[in-house]
């Protein structure tokens, strides 16, 4: 068995040393080159350098499509698209669609890489002053943000973290891992993510929906609907409507109900626990709330 052993260890050795020396011997004819496939069979990809700064034509409306890139809406003083992505095989497109300004990047189905697209930037600026009729942006793993107003405002990203901070009439916020936050004015408002948490503070109308997995929902500010749950976190929910004007309804399987605030009612129990507390409004309504977590606390504080 030790014979056997060694033989085993003498062939690694050898391997090894026969690996480092052609490693070495490869490097020395030039760095590995990332390799793509297309219509010609494989091929080495060439990477560049893309940076773009540019006034354009008045838009009306935004809609981004992109793959890795970090994307921002802001306000300034001019209609405006700025693109850095250093060391990319990929390129990125910049049109104008009947006053709706798209941007998406296309580039190669990668074979094998040994870099990776990353630390692009999209910046799009919108005049001070100025609502979009929609600003519909999507990237696959970079971080979206929007500060400039809109009438319907979608973003999404599955990895990255999704901010608003400026009014819209409609917003739908997306993301799987990342965190979800609106700090604004919205009419209509859908917050979700599966890991990330989801932190909304403005003055809202409907909060359709605010949801996450396994992170910690917090609504804070003014609404008039809202519908708020996570599966393993918290909820914690603090509004300017009194008591006796909110309908509610509060649930956690595991966790603990908190009430407060003028007029809250007392909780039965206090400690861990499958709890249920629910009331109706004892005078003209202005909140209807249901709020609930699996494992997790619920908070409602009112009258704030």
């Amino acid at each position: 068995m030790k014979r056997a052993w060694s033989i085993v260890w003498k062939i690694a050795l050898v391997c090894g040393v026969a690996g480092i020396v052609l490693t070495l011997v490869g490097l020395s004819r030039g760095w590995p080159q990332s390799v793509a496939w297309g219509s010609e069979g494989a091929r080495v990809a060439k990477s560049q350098d893309i940076e773009i700064d540019q006034t354009v034509a008045p838009f009306t409306a935004i809609a981004v499509n992109v793959s890795v890139l970090d994307v921002t809406v802001v306000t300034g003083d001019h209609y405006g698209v700025a693109v850095h992505w250093p060391n990319t095989v990929r390129d990125v497109n910049v049109t104008d669609d009947n006053g709706t300004l798209k941007v998406n990047d296309t580039g190669p189905r990668m074979v094998m890489t040994w870099y990776g697209d990353n630390g692009g930037t999209v910046t799009i600026t919108v005049p001070n002053q100025t609502t979009l009729a929609s600003i519909d942006v999507t990237s696959g793993t970079g971080n979206v943000s929007a500060s400039a107003p809109a009438q319907s405002a979608n973003l999404t990203s599955p990895t990255g973290d999704v901010d608003l901070t400026a009014t819209a009439d409609q917003a739908l916020l997306r993301s799987s891992t990342g965190k979800v936050r609106a700090n604004a004015d919205i009419a209509s408002l859908n917050a979700t993510s599966s890991t990330g948490d989801v932190t909304l503070a403005g003055q809202f109308g409907t909060i359709e929906d605010a949801t996450s997995s396994t992170g910690n929902v917090s609504v804070s500010g003014s609404a008039t609907s809202v519908k708020a749950s996570t599966s393993t976190g918290n909820v914690t929910i603090s509004l300017s409507a009194a008591w006796a004007a909110t309908t509610y309804s509060l649930d956690t399987d595991t966790g603990r109900i908190v009430t407060g605030g003028p007029g809250a009612p007392s909780v039965s129990g206090g400690g861990a626990g499958n709890h249920h507390l629910s009331g109706t409004a004892s005078g003209a309504q202005t909140l209807a709330l249901t709020a609930n977590s699996s494992t997790g606390d619920v908070s409602l504080t009112l009258g704030g």
